[in-house]
């Protein structure tokens, strides 16, 4: 269609990312913030946890918001849970950090179908671990 000529898709670390200023309408980050808070993420003995993530995630949000055009869109994709049917991670600090930096939550469930046990295990195992197969 006329409108793929004007879709493109970009690798990029989400904290420096290679395009201009105000360029593009829609910005997609998929798990990548999560996977900024896992790296810099740090726990302590007490059960409190710290850390310069919420520093990481902020920088990612605001390349985001630097290469947006005005009106444009930044959409967060992250997984509420592996191998249930409802969201679990509502209470999540990540999500709560989202939600004060003004981010809003629609919860999409994906079910996804195999030929085989074989073939699901073989896919999902790769992406979700271990825990996914019961």
């Amino acid at each position: 269609s006329a409108a793929a000529a004007h879709i493109s898709f970009d690798e990029a670390d989400a904290r420096c990312l290679p395009l201009p200023d105000g360029s593009v309408d829609v910005a997609l980050a998929g798990w990548a913030l999560s996977y900024l808070k896992s790296e810099h993420e740090v726990w302590h003995a007490d059960g409190s946890y710290g850390g310069a993530w919420r520093e990481e995630v902020d920088a990612a949000l605001r390349e985001m918001d630097r290469v947006l055009v005005e009106g444009g869109v930044a959409i967060l994709l992250e997984t509420m849970g592996t191998a249930t049917e409802t969201p679990q991670r509502d209470g999540s600090h990540l999500y709560a950090h989202y939600r004060a930096r003004g981010f809003s939550q629609r919860v999409v469930r994906t079910d996804y179908r195999f030929e085989s046990r074989r073939a699901a295990l073989a896919t999902l195992g790769f992406f979700f671990g271990k825990g996914v197969a019961r």
